[in-house]
């Protein structure tokens, strides 16, 4: 750069650091200079951008490499486009004399860097749910860090173009408060979020609670309920349309959890993605685009189960056919994964389960697919009624009367039959259970109202458990009544969901959801899509 331009620049302020002097370098200014200018914001956001993506995605191992280079040279594309509306911008002359005849481009920054940082709070907002509070403020201040940068490097390109169009700067100001205020930002919208509590008190051991989920068509669910008629009842609606994802926050009691019923493979990539987590979305959306993207089983599911909690406090569980459970895993009760059948009886299908024959054939026709579920539930009712040993939680999920519904070539035989066994079976298993046992039994209408985005709700209580319980008006309720009930504090994400600021919360940590991909996975995958649960 020559002698005039370098003292020129030193005069106006910009020449102030040695990263500085490097940026602009000893060029003239023009287009080759620009490009300098160009490559080093490109450079700087790349970095940063790289860098906030491995540290807030729920990837794992060296997959959160490959998503940091992913972004970062995603971050260089855009730099070219915001230089490209930057010098369209500057073909104002009436902006250019803004510009350069007073402190507006100084006073510029802090608005942009503020909208940048809302921006990808907002953008981020699931991810922050799931991160504990020390990496909650990391992960903000990291976010308010690439604001900064973003704004620098905008300030950069248009002093650039200026010199390139022959143009004299205005005189850099520098704001300190400005760093200060960026402080206060994070730390106040830090502040709004819950914060945990790292400790809590010993575990109490209450009565045993049964919890029975039916997926059923909205026309059954009546007649269902007439089977108990003097147990309270609640009705209420849940926006969804996914019936795994309404399963998926009843058992964990979030509502802002990372999980679906399909994931995606990408080539390159060691694990399944999820496609709820925000930073990986525009990667699979453009891997799907591009061919090099499949559908997939694997789990990404990160949160934990409230059955997950009580196991690892050395509760005894039951979990029967739930969504999401596959690898079957328990440290000292039993899971039935939703991928269980006659076929596969053993770990990872199920955990702690003996194996079972079963003589009566509940479905004369169907395909291998609906058999499958029939033969899950008559082995769900069949532990239900043998297991009888002590335990804290039991969890059953029935899906059936929702699958033959969606079987346009099913008998109505077979879907009207199974309401009058499931009643001889629910009364048989009631007079076995002990009589202080807490049961709640929900009903919903499956996928039967999912097209029009919700999911209808039908609680039944039995008379102790609303004695000592608030009726459940939203599927994240029994989440909160299995931990008080054997006086665990909630977890810290619970606390949204639910409204209450002021209960004690502690963060259960994730769960880990690595691993390898399963034989079975394209198998389940097909037997989904026989069933209607994906396209």
């Amino acid at each position: 750069m020559a002698p005039d331009y370098r003292t020129q620049l030193r005069d106006l302020g910009y020449l102030n650091s040695p990263v500085v002097h490097w940026i602009w370098g000893q060029a003239l200014p023009g287009w080759r200079s620009h490009m300098r200018h160009l490559l080093a914001a490109g450079a700087a956001l790349g970095l940063i951008m790289g860098t906030m993506s491995a540290l807030v995605c729920t990837a794992g191992g060296t997959d959160l490499f490959k998503i940091s280079v992913v972004y970062a040279l995603a971050t260089l594309i855009i730099t070219l486009v915001m230089d490209i509306f930057v010098a369209v911008s500057l073909s104002s002359t009436m902006l250019i004399d803004l510009i350069r005849s007073g402190p507006f481009l100084s006073y510029l920054r802090l608005p942009i860097a503020i909208l940048v940082f809302i921006m990808i709070s907002i953008w981020l907002r699931s991810n922050l749910y799931q991160a504990s509070a020390l990496s909650r403020l990391t992960y903000l201040g990291v976010f308010a860090l690439a604001a900064l940068t973003w704004a620098e490097a905008f300030h950069l390109l248009i002093i650039s173009r200026l010199y390139w169009f022959g143009h004299r700067p205005p005189k850099h100001k520098r704001h300190k408060f400005w760093m200060w205020l960026m402080a206060c930002i994070v730390l106040g919208t830090y502040y709004f979020w819950p914060s945990p509590v790292k400790s809590f008190g010993a575990i109490a051991d209450g009565p045993p609670l049964i919890v029975l989920g039916f997926d059923m068509p909205s026309e059954q669910m009546e007649g269902f309920a007439n089977l108990l008629p003097s147990w309270p009842r609640t009705e209420f609606k849940a926006d969804e349309s996914d019936i795994s994802q309404f399963w998926t926050r009843f058992g964990t009691g979030i509502r802002n959890q990372m999980t679906s019923l399909i994931s995606h493979e990408i080539v390159g990539f060691n694990h399944a993605l999820n496609q709820h987590d925000a930073i990986l979305a525009p990667v699979i959306w453009f891997a799907s685009k591009v061919g090099l993207s499949k559908p997939t089983t694997r789990t990404t599911r990160q949160t934990k189960y409230v059955w997950e909690i009580l196991d690892e406090q050395g509760l005894k569980t039951n979990i029967f056919g739930f969504w999401h459970t596959f690898p079957a895993s328990s440290q000292s009760g039993r899971v039935l994964s939703e991928r269980w059948d006659l076929q596969h009886q053993k770990y990872p299908y199920c955990t702690g389960i003996p194996a079972v024959s079963i003589q009566e054939n509940w479905l004369e026709e169907g395909s291998e697919d609906v058999l499958a579920v029939v033969q899950r539930e008559q082995a769900i009712w069949h532990y239900l009624t043998t297991l009888g040993d002590e335990f804290n939680l039991t969890l059953a999920y029935f899906p059936l009367s929702d699958v033959l519904a969606n079987q346009p070539e099913m008998p109505h035989l077979a879907i009207d039959d199974l309401p009058k066994k499931r009643a001889k079976l629910i009364h048989a298993w009631l007079s076995q259970m002990p009589e202080d046992s807490l049961i709640y039994i929900l009903l919903t209408s499956g996928r039967s109202e999912l097209d029009e985005g919700y999911v209808e709700c039908l609680g039944i209580q039995s008379p102790n458990l609303r004695e000592r319980f608030k009726p459940q008006s939203t599927e994240t309720d029994f989440a909160k009544i299995a931990l008080e009930l054997h006086g665990l504090p909630l977890d810290k994400q619970m606390i949204t969901a639910l409204s209450n600021p002021t209960q004690e919360a502690v963060s259960y940590g994730p769960r880990s959801q690595w691993g390898p991909r399963h034989e079975n996975d394209d198998a389940y995958l097909e037997q989904l899509r026989s069933l209607g649960y994906v396209k």
